[in-house]
């Protein structure tokens, strides 16, 4: 089991912000819901991702978190967008070094960032019986909602991946993220026919947009230290290609390969659901399908309409890579495992390997271990057909979510 903690930076006088401030003891701990993080990975959609969110409720008896006209508040410039930290730390005892005897505080395993969000004030509530107030912490992305795009900065002609640099690149976004153009690699980079379709649009219309024309992804990536250099959290557009490398490992009961670290596989889909073979661009002819796939699933047709791109070649390039990534349907599941340093440096887009081969089970029938049985008289044992995973299939995460109370992480992955 592990220690988790929350932290609270709010702003001063002057509307700056403070520093983090640990709050742990006003939290109610039954309170912390799951921690989620998703790429477009719902049924149904193309090129939308969500903000990463958490509900908390804090008691507050002593008033620290009521609004800035109570004189006890640690809010003194406002409440909304005060910045909450949750942290994780893994409860195994000393890994090195000298401790005192006895001391429960004295841990020397690395305290982890799980999640950092901005307090969302609209969903704010007291019970004042209780004494209880809960608030919503949004994802730092969520910030792409509340900032228009810098019109003056695009211009014709520009990369699709120059133009989502300057819509990132600027206050606040910039002061909570690290946003590099080294970071934005899209799929189909290709130069945008005209900007006008963007004014006076948020970021987040904008960026949906663009995330679907670029067959691309958008995810932030928690805050890491590599030695002695502190990295913010950073914002990564990429392609839907999983990492070329295998990044963890997952064992079932029944596994030769290693010991079993799966908890749980739910939501099991064969991935029709998700599958697009006919794509067409609205207002014009252009078409683009999978004569294959259409004759397994049959017409499951989409219609793009992307007013930044006025030319047919680069229309049907878009139109092309929507087939090719979604036309076949892959499986999909989601994977519990413990809650460890590991699995919690696992991210979107990483490449897994899950060994899950059939379970049998005690029966009439023994297990055979070898040899040659005669037909009608050597019979199978009695297993657990419904599912086997082999560990030479590779699967890519696409979202992720931790369960506080139970202390797991469950990847809801999609085959390669």
């Amino acid at each position: 089991m592990g220690i988790f903690k929350t932290y609270i930076n709010p702003f001063d006088v002057d509307g700056t912000y403070t520093s983090f401030t640990e709050v742990t003891k006003d939290t109610i701990r039954a309170s912390l819901t799951d921690i989620s993080q998703d790429v477009d990975s719902s049924d149904y959609e193309l090129g939308v991702f969500r903000f990463a969110n958490i509900q908390l409720r804090f008691n507050n008896k002593s008033g620290r978190f009521s609004d800035i006209e109570t004189f006890q508040s640690i809010f003194r410039y406002r409440r909304s967008d005060s910045q909450v930290k949750i942290t994780y730390r893994i409860q195994d005892g000393p890994q090195c070094g000298t401790v005192k005897c006895g001391m429960v505080e004295a841990k020397l395993a690395a305290e982890v960032v799980l999640f950092k969000g901005l307090v969302n004030d609209e969903s704010y509530s007291t019970d004042v019986k209780q004494q209880n107030v809960q608030v919503r912490v949004l994802g730092f992305e969520s910030l792409l909602s509340r900032v228009t795009v810098p019109f003056a900065s695009l211009s014709n002609g520009m990369l699709v991946s120059t133009a989502i640099y300057a819509m990132l690149n600027q206050t606040p976004l910039n002061d909570l993220m690290n946003i590099e153009l080294a970071n934005i690699v899209p799929d189909l980079d290709q130069a945008i026919d005209s900007v006008a379709s963007f004014q006076n649009k948020t970021v987040k219309e904008a960026m949906d947009k663009l995330l679907l024309a670029s067959n691309s992804v958008l995810y932030v990536d928690k805050e890491r230290a590599f030695g002695d250099i502190f990295v913010n959290d950073t914002v990564y557009v990429k392609s839907r290609a999983a990492t070329i490398a295998v990044q963890a490992q997952f064992f079932g009961q029944a596994s030769n390969e290693g010991a079993e670290n799966i908890v749980n596989i739910a939501n099991l889909k064969n991935g029709v659901s998700r599958v697009f073979n006919y794509v067409t661009w609205r207002g014009t002819t252009l078409l683009k399908t999978d004569s294959d796939s259409v004759t397994r699933y049959g017409v499951r047709k989409v219609e793009l309409d992307l007013a930044f791109f006025t030319d047919n070649t680069k229309r049907n390039n878009i139109l092309q890579a929507v087939v090719d990534e979604f036309s076949t349907a892959k499986q999909e599941f989601q994977i519990t495992v413990p809650l460890t340093y590991a699995s919690l440096d696992l991210t979107i887009l990483d490449r897994i390997s899950v060994d899950y081969p059939t379970v049998y089970i005690a029966g009439e029938n023994e297990i055979p271990i070898c040899g040659v049985f005669l037909w009608e008289v050597g019979v199978l044992p009695e297993a657990l057909w419904t599912l086997t995973i082999d560990s030479a299939d590779g699967y890519k995460i696409i979202g992720k979510k931790i369960n506080v109370q139970n202390q797991t992480i469950a990847f809801k992955v999609r085959k390669i």
